[in-house]
């Protein structure tokens, strides 16, 4: 249940972050779009590690598989918007 949220999160926040970018250039959106996306994880990973028990750790680092499946999604869905366009 736990991951199910987190990989929900991540959308949510990249879909926040490209809405935001509206007005933007191409560049300033995806720039807007990835950091919102992203909060600092190897930070959350480090604090874990050192003031948690490892199991939450553990679970910041699992998070992030999540996270690059997202910017894989993402790349591709700009790919496929970029030939749209031409």
């Amino acid at each position: 249940d736990t991951l199910l949220v987190t990989i929900f999160g991540f959308f949510v926040f990249y879909l926040f972050g490209w809405y935001m970018g509206r007005g933007l250039d191409r560049e300033g959106r995806i720039a807007t779009t990835f950091s919102s996306g992203v909060n600092n994880n190897a930070l959350g990973i480090g604090i874990a590690a050192i003031h948690f028990e490892p199991r939450v750790a553990l679970f910041l680092v699992v998070s992030e598989f999540p996270w690059i499946a997202a910017i894989a999604l993402f790349g591709k869905f700009l790919r496929k918007r970029s030939e749209e366009c031409h």
